[in-house]
């Protein structure tokens, strides 16, 4: 396995610290540290439908955004949707094309992946060569899926024409089991340059107002598997 394709376990192990931090002892980003909060619908740590969502300011002029939930599903069910990528293609009517490329690692559960986002007209699609790993871990006897992606090169997921390709990317996210099985909470940490002419300021408008939508949708995806029994 490349170098740049590894997912060291202190990513991980970071990612499990900082759900720790947030949905455990509620220790929430602050200005202190250049955070500032966008979203505030509730509590996430009191409640099962709530939702907090803050920003921090990148050298590139784009944004990373904090994004903490409570949503009434269960842990198991929440990281299957955001996790299978052929269930992702039937309810996310932005994804142009994605899939596993191969199996970077098993017994990691590393693999690289592809992602084309489409954008509405006139901008460019965007597209993703990454790679994902995933662990299930126990925080507080409850359990706790923890993922990491990056954008990688890989000869074996070259660049398309008229597509823009995001090379500066990550993902860290969390999922824990709420107060009863049948809940959870949620944590993600998300950056990315997007490239192209657009403006910054238009990109970071359209992810600020992007992210509720789309939860709103993954939401509904969630309940759509619950009733289907899978």
């Amino acid at each position: 396995m490349a170098d740049a394709h590894k997912v060291p376990d202190a990513e991980l192990d970071a990612v499990r610290t900082m759900g720790e931090e947030i949905m455990v002892q509620q220790h929430y980003p602050t200005k202190a540290d250049e955070w500032e909060e966008l979203t505030r619908s509730g509590d996430p740590a009191n409640s099962t439908d709530a939702l907090m969502m803050w920003r921090k300011p990148m050298p590139s002029g784009a944004f990373q955004y904090c994004v903490f939930g409570a949503a009434p599903y269960s842990a198991d069910t929440l990281f299957y949707v955001c996790n299978d990528l052929e269930y992702h293609k039937t309810w996310d009517t932005s994804c142009g094309e994605i899939y596993v490329k191969r199996v970077v690692d098993e017994p990691s559960r590393t693999e690289l992946c592809y992602w084309e986002v489409v954008y509405p007209w006139p901008m460019s699609h965007r597209d993703y060569s990454y790679v994902k790993r995933t662990r299930t871990d126990t925080v507080d006897q409850k359990q706790m899926f923890v993922m990491y992606s990056k954008a990688v090169v890989d000869t074996d997921l070259p660049e398309k024409p008229k597509i823009v390709r995001v090379t500066d990317y990550f993902s860290k996210s969390a999922i824990m089991q709420g107060a009863t099985p049948n809940d959870c909470k949620f944590l993600l940490f998300m950056y990315e340059d997007p490239r192209g002419s657009i403006p910054k300021t238009v990109l970071n408008f359209f992810v600020a107002k992007g992210l509720p939508s789309f939860l709103k949708t993954l939401y509904s995806a969630c309940d759509k598997h619950d009733k289907a029994g899978k």
